[in-house]
C-alpha cells in the first residue's frame, strides 16, 4: 500500500487524551502487519514531543512491533479504515477516511469519521 511509511501531522485538533502541549512534531508510521491477509491490517506507532520542538518524546519508536495502535483496512473502499488499538475488536475501532492522497506530492489529508461533503 502506498500510503505505508512516516506521516507528520500539520494540523489536529486537541481532545481530551491529547492536550495541545502534547502535539508538538506529530508522526505517525504505517507499517503492514506481517503475516496478515484479509483485512489488511496496519501497525501505527504514532510519536509527538510535549511542550515544544525540543520537548520530551512521547509515544512509540519506529520499527517497533509492538505498537499499541492497529488500523484495519475496511470493506473495498481503500480509503477507510478503523483505527484503535490492537486488544480492540475491529468493529469498536473508530472510522478514519483518506479524504485525498496524492504520492506526487507527497501529501494526504485524513480525517476521522466519514466525510460529510464529496468534490
Amino acid at each position: 500500500a502506498s500510503y505505508l511509511g512516516e506521516w507528520y501531522v500539520q494540523a489536529q485538533a486537541p481532545n481530551s487524551y491529547q492536550p495541545v502541549n502534547t502535539l508538538y512534531c506529530v508522526k505517525a508510521t504505517y507499517s503492514l502487519e506481517e503475516g496478515a491477509t484479509t483485512p489488511q491490517r496496519i501497525r501505527v506507532n504514532n510519536q509527538a514531543r510535549t511542550g515544544s520542538v525540543t520537548g520530551p518524546s512521547r509515544g512509540g519508536l519506529p520499527g517497533n512491533n509492538d505498537a499499541f495502535l492497529q488500523a484495519v483496512v475496511r470493506g473495498n473502499n481503500k480509503g477507510e479504515l478503523a483505527v484503535g488499538p490492537r486488544f480492540l475488536p475491529d468493529f469498536l475501532k473508530g472510522p478514519y477516511w483518506i479524504v485525498h492522497y496524492d504520492s506526487d506530492a507527497g501529501e494526504a489529508i485524513i480525517t476521522g469519521g466519514a466525510p460529510t461533503q464529496t468534490g
